[in-house]
C-alpha cells in the first residue's frame, strides 16, 4: 500500500516529526509506504513568523503552493492520502478537494491540534487569519474517511460531525529517546517539551 502524507510544515516541527515522519520506517516494515511531503521547506519555515522576512516568506509560500499542486497531481499514484492538519498552510481546502473529487483516493485526516477553533494570528493579524481560511478543518473532517485525533477533545469534535475518530496520542520513538540513568547529584526536577 502506498500512502501520500501531506504536512503543512517541514520536519523541524513536532507535528510533522512525531505524527508522520517517525512512522515511515515502522509502516514500511508492515508493507505500507508512507511518502511524507511537507508543504513548505525549512528555509521558508525559519522566516515564517518574522514579519521582516515577509517578501521572502511570500515567495517561499507561492513556490510551495506550486509544489503542492504537483503533489495533488501525483496523488493518483497512491492508495490513500494522509493529511496532517491541512495540505497547504493558507487558502481553501482546494488540494484536498481535488484529491477527493478528481483523484478519488481516500483521505485520512490527522489532527493533533484543535485547528477548528478560530484564532487570530499573532504575527499577521486578521489578514493572516483570513488567509488560513477559517472553517477549512471542518470541511476536511467532512471529506475524510476517518480522522486520527491527538486527544479525546478533538475526537469529540469529529464525532459530533458524524465522522469516525480514532485517538492516537502524539508519542516519541522510545528506541531513539531513551531515559538516561538518573543523575543522583542533581536533585532538581527537569521537564522537557517536544513541541
Amino acid at each position: 500500500m502506498k500512502v501520500l502524507g501531506l504536512a503543512s510544515y517541514p520536519i523541524e516541527t513536532a507535528a510533522t516529526r512525531y505524527r508522520l515522519a517517525q512512522f515511515v520506517e515502522p509502516l514500511a516494515e508492515r508493507g505500507i509506504e508512507l511518502n511524507v511531503r511537507p508543504f513548505m521547506d525549512s528555509k521558508t519555515f525559519r522566516g515564517l513568523y518574522n514579519r521582516a522576512n515577509l517578501p521572502k516568506t511570500i515567495f517561499g509560500l507561492m513556490t510551495a503552493g506550486f509544489g503542492r499542486l504537483k503533489d495533488v497531481l501525483d496523488a493518483g499514484k497512491f492508495d490513500a492520502m494522509l493529511i496532517q492538519r491541512e495540505a497547504m498552510l493558507f487558502g481553501p481546502p482546494f488540494v484536498e478537494w481535488i484529491a477527493k473529487s478528481w483523484q478519488k483516493i481516500p483521505l485520512v485526516l490527522d489532527l493533533d491540534d484543535a485547528s477548528y477553533i478560530p484564532q487570530t494570528s499573532l504575527v499577521y493579524g486578521k489578514i493572516g487569519t483570513a488567509l488560513k481560511f477559517p472553517g477549512k478543518t471542518d470541511s476536511l473532517i467532512k471529506w475524510a474517511e476517518t480522522v486520527t485525533c491527538g486527544n479525546p477533545v478533538i475526537a469529540r469534535h469529529v464525532t459530533a460531525q458524524g465522522k469516525n475518530a480514532v485517538v492516537i496520542p502524539t508519542v516519541v520513538d522510545t528506541n531513539k529517546f531513551c531515559p538516561r540513568q538518573p543523575d543522583l547529584q542533581n536533585e532538581k526536577l527537569i521537564i522537557g517539551w517536544i513541541g
